[in-house]
This record gives C-alpha cells, structure tokens and sequence, in this order.
C-alpha cells in the first residue's frame, strides 16, 4: 500500500527545511569510526531506500561500512515515552547492540509518509517530536550505562515518484520552532 504526503506534511517539511530543522545529510554530519546502530521501521517500501542512502550518504569515506539495524513496525517512534504505542525493551536492545557490537552511535530514523504514524494521526512535525523526545529518553537512559553512546535523529522522506531524501532533524532548531508546529 503506497501511502503519499498530506498536504500539510509537504508544507510542514518544506517549513522545516527553511528553519534549519531539517537538513541535507552530509557524510561527516554524524561520524561513526565502529558503524551505527540504525534504529527505523521496517516497512517494506522504504527500508532498502533508508538503508541504501544511509550506507552511501552517512558513512564517511574511510569508515568501516557497519550498520546494525533494529527494526520495528514505526521503528523509532517507538522510543519516546510519550508515544502513542511503545515497545518496552527496544533501549535494552541498543544498549546490547552497543555492547556486543562495540558501536557507539545510533541513528534514530522514522520515514514520511508512515502507515504507524498516520494510524496515530501523527503529522510530520509530530513525528519529529516524538524522534528528538527518543532520543533524548535513550540519552538519559544511557548515560550511566555507556556514556560515550551518540544519537542522532534522521528522516527519511517519500516526496513522491522516485524523489526520496534523507534529513537530519536538528534538536536545537526543532527547540526554536517547535510551538509553531504543534
């Protein structure tokens, strides 16, 4: 089932982008020298895409090419305490993968459109909300246990046709807005 952007979605990430929130992925925006933990959903139109731009638009030249995925139907979304359905134990599996793995970074990533957000009416800027409350939650929870842990937050969007992009969503600039957006 091919879902397509709200109109409100396409006028909430163009508003996003101008404000900075939003921003053109660049290799050496989220080094990660021991890979990265990719925290996304699963969904079966998008995944290869979310993958395959992370492995040639994250990684930076000469990084070692390791990405340890943990998928969920809503993936990142699903971090945030104050969304809409959780799944317990998705933090214990970052730290294990952390662990077992020796990766220090995680990329929280959700993709527009989603069928798990748009079964919650959650809007593109909820969406975002709901990533940066993740990780700052998976922050919080991993500072006792590895303090070294990195997140960044990511969005993968679907502008129709073959256009597909992916963005780093800006904490601080989402910070700045935020209350015209939600």
């Amino acid at each position: 089932m091919g879902l397509t952007l709200s109109n409100d979605d396409r006028g909430h990430i163009t508003a996003l982008l101008n404000n900075g929130v939003l921003q053109k992925v660049q290799g050496d925006s989220f080094p990660t020298p021991a890979g990265v933990i990719l925290v996304t959903c699963g969904d079966g139109d998008h995944f290869q895409n979310i993958y395959w731009l992370f492995r040639t638009q994250l990684i930076c030249p000469g990084e070692r090419e390791r990405i340890h995925v943990l998928s969920r139907n809503g993936g990142a979304l699903l971090l945030a305490p104050q969304a809409p359905r959780r799944v317990e134990g998705l933090l214990r599996e970052i730290e294990e993968a952390c662990t077992l793995k020796g990766i220090e970074a995680t990329a929280l990533c959700s993709h527009a459109p989603c069928g798990v957000a748009r079964s919650y009416s959650l809007t593109v800027a909820r969406s975002i909300d709901l990533l940066i409350q993740g990780k700052r939650f998976a922050r919080s929870y991993m500072e006792a246990r590895k303090p070294t842990m990195r997140f960044a937050c990511f969005l993968h969007v679907h502008h129709g046709g073959d256009e597909k992009e992916i963005y780093f969503i800006s904490a601080s600039h989402w910070d700045a807005v935020r209350a015209q957006f939600l």
